[in-house]
């Protein structure tokens, strides 16, 4: 997030199925601050999962993990409307510490996701820079 133009990027990892696969989006634009990215990028996550694997995910368990836990407190009438709506098994969140590099699962994931998110934010600001006349 860029306190300065309000451009943010956001990445997400999702794995699914039986065998297991992997699916990753990022993307971006222009928001308040830095928890309303946060939410963002786990929504997009969650509209993904509703658009694209919805069918397959009755009786599952979905988890959300992200290094922000004001999001993941956000998120929780999305998870429990999600719970119903694609007859999950369990629908819930859990703190990743963020920075922490490739110590781990999670961290690694995470540190994933972080990378996709500044590459977007940079490439949002740089719109934003290029329409206010700014060198970008």
């Amino acid at each position: 997030y860029c306190h300065q133009t309000k451009a943010y990027g956001y990445g997400w990892w999702v794995k699914f199925g039986t065998p297991a696969q992997t699916r990753v989006g990022w993307g971006g634009g222009y928001v308040q601050d830095s928890l309303h990215a946060e939410i963002e990028a786990i929504r997009a996550g969650l509209q993904w999962l509703r658009t694209e694997i919805a069918a397959d995910c009755k009786g599952k368990r979905l988890v959300v993990q992200s290094d922000c836990t004001g999001a993941l407190a956000r998120i929780v009438g999305d998870l429990s409307s999600l719970q119903r709506d694609l007859l999950l098994d369990q629908a819930y969140s859990k703190h990743v510490k963020g920075h922490q590099g490739h110590v781990n699962a999670r961290a690694s994931v995470n540190t994933t996701c972080d990378r996709h998110a500044r590459r977007m934010m940079r490439q949002f600001r740089k719109l934003h820079l290029d329409r206010q006349g700014a060198p970008a």
